[in-house]
């Protein structure tokens, strides 16, 4: 997702370290606005929120890893909204369409960068979690239809459908074969 963005503003606003960064700027915005809204949800009151959004984004790791045009930014803000909707799933009252969104958002968040594939599995297992406690039966199926169905999807639409017709001709380095690799 990352590299669809800054081909995109590559070719229009041309080759330029501006251009190059933009999607990383997009990731912070996208990050800055779901963390708001996020300790919002927490939080409630306004000095609360600035602190906790100042607190999380003021971190050197998070700093560093959102000017780097690499994809983290873009993936930890998805990621944050992805956070952010399945909080609101339990805490709004199990609507469908906020778990939906998670997945979705968890989703295009391993898409921006495969690293985050992990936190959003933790997420749907921390899900899955709350599912099996809830006393109704019938909320654990909805949680692996709504959250893991479109996060899956999503991934394997950005990962794997391109990957589908590459061979090892497309890539610059590596192995040519896996017994090369094991080798």
């Amino acid at each position: 997702l990352h590299t669809i963005l800054t081909k995109f503003f590559g070719e229009w606003l041309g080759i330029s370290e501006l251009a190059l960064r933009l999607s990383s700027l997009a990731g912070c915005l996208v990050y800055f606005t779901a963390l708001y809204r996020l300790s919002g949800l927490l939080f409630g009151g306004r000095l609360y929120r600035v602190l906790a959004v100042a607190a999380l984004t003021l971190n050197p790791l998070v700093y560093d890893f959102m000017v780097a045009s690499r994809g983290y930014g873009l993936a930890l803000g998805l990621f944050t909204w992805s956070l952010y909707a399945a909080l609101s799933y339990l805490v709004r009252g199990w609507q469908r369409s906020w778990l939906t969104a998670a997945g979705v958002f968890a989703g295009l968040s391993v898409a921006a960068n495969l690293t985050f594939a992990v936190p959003a599995a933790a997420l749907g297992f921390v899900l899955l979690l709350f599912g099996l406690g809830n006393p109704e039966e019938r909320k654990f199926w909805p949680l692996v239809d709504g959250y893991i169905g479109p996060a899956l999807a999503v991934a394997f639409a950005f990962n794997i459908l391109p990957l589908l017709k590459a061979s090892s001709e497309d890539f610059y380095f590596g192995a040519a074969t896996p017994a090369e690799a094991i080798a």
